[in-house]
C-alpha cells in the first residue's frame, strides 16, 4: 500500500526498471496474507508484469513468522491467482525467509528454470506434429469447430511466440482459443510462463508461399 509521496515514487521507479529486467522476482510480505487475500496493489503488479512479456515468480519472504510451511502452497493461494490471473494461473511461487536464508536457493533455481523457458526454442517440426494431434482430439473434431489448424512456426522468443495459420479463423471462438493455447503449453510443459500464440487466417499463409 502506498501511504506517502516518497513510496509513490519509488513504485513507479519499480514499474520503470523491470521493464528492463529478463525476469521478475516479486517478493511479498507472507504475514500480509492472515486475512487470505493477496493485496490488489502486489496482484495488479503482477498482472503488469506479466502483460509485458516478463518471466515472473513470487516469493512469500518471512514465512517463518506465519503458521503456513515452506514447502507447502496454501489453498487460497492458487484460488486468488487463478481467479485474479487467470490466464495465467500457473505462476511459480515459494515461501521463503530472507533472515534464515531458508528456499532462496530454490528460488534461483526456479529463476533459471522459468527464464530458460522464456528464452525456448521449438523446431517447426516439433511444433506440427503438435498441431497434428490437437487437430485430431475429440474437441478439434467436434460439429462446435468451424476451422483448422494447418501450420505453426515459431517467431520469437522472451516470451515464446507462435505464428499459426487456420483456415476460416473468424470462426473461432474465445474458449476454442483458449482450449488450444491450454493444450499447447500442456503439451511443451510451458504452464507457468506467458506464450503467445498469434492466428492468421490460412490465406496469409498461402500468400507467403
Amino acid at each position: 500500500k502506498i501511504y506517502d509521496k516518497l513510496e509513490k515514487i519509488s513504485v513507479t521507479s519499480t514499474l520503470r526498471s523491470y521493464r528492463h529486467a529478463d525476469a521478475v522476482v516479486l517478493v511479498i510480505d507472507a504475514t500480509s496474507l492472515e486475512c487470505g487475500f493477496i493485496e490488489k496493489q502486489d496482484l495488479i503488479l503482477a498482472s503488469n508484469v506479466l502483460r509485458d512479456g516478463k518471466a515472473l515468480i513470487i516469493a512469500f519472504n518471512k514465512y517463518d513468522q506465519t503458521p503456513y510451511k515452506k514447502n507447502s502452497q496454501p489453498k487460497f493461494l492458487k484460488y486468488n491467482f487463478k481467479r485474479s490471473l487467470s490466464q495465467h494461473k500457473d505462476i511459480p511461487f515459494l515461501f521463503i525467509s530472507a533472515l534464515n536464508n531458508d528456499n532462496i536457493d530454490q528460488m534461483m533455481d526456479i529463476i533459471i528454470l522459468t527464464y530458460n523457458k522464456h528464452k525456448l526454442k521449438i523446431s517447426t517440426s516439433k511444433l506440427n506434429i503438435w498441431l497434428q494431434r490437437i487437430n485430431q482430439t475429440d474437441t478439434m473434431l467436434s460439429g462446435a469447430v468451424h476451422f483448422k489448424l494447418r501450420y505453426i512456426t515459431q517467431i520469437g522468443e522472451t516470451p515464446p511466440t507462435f505464428l499459426v495459420f487456420i483456415s476460416k479463423r473468424k470462426e473461432m471462438r474465445l474458449d476454442q482459443e483458449r482450449f488450444i493455447i491450454n493444450h499447447f503449453k500442456q503439451y511443451f510443459n510451458l504452464q507457468d510462463i506467458i506464450v503467445k500464440l498469434v492466428f492468421k487466417d490460412q490465406t496469409s499463409y498461402k500468400k507467403n508461399v
